[in-house]
């Protein structure tokens, strides 16, 4: 949680008139709890054999990872795993 405030403090301006990396440990967590109990739209699709928006949301996830170094072996294996969903649809 702190790298992903961390990073995202990198991109401009502190959120909410605040300061630093609390302001958006702050930010992030206000989105955790305002969303705890929603169901994600990918899990909708699949659940009703509609194609997922993987590309778009998990593209730029393992793209970014692949810009910074970053492992990400079990994100592509989960794309990886939709995809094959995908084709049954």
């Amino acid at each position: 949680m702190a790298y992903i405030a961390h990073h995202s403090r990198e991109c401009g301006q502190a959120p909410n008139g605040g300061s630093g990396l609390d302001a958006w440990l702050a930010l992030v967590w206000g989105v955790i709890e305002k969303t705890a109990n929603n169901k994600a739209s990918m899990l909708q699709d699949v659940e009703a054999k509609r194609l997922t928006e993987r590309g778009a949301i998990l593209g730029p996830l393992i793209e970014s990872a692949k810009r910074h170094g970053v492992g990400c072996e079990v994100l592509r294996g989960l794309d990886g795993e939709l995809a094959v969903l995908e084709e049954s649809f």
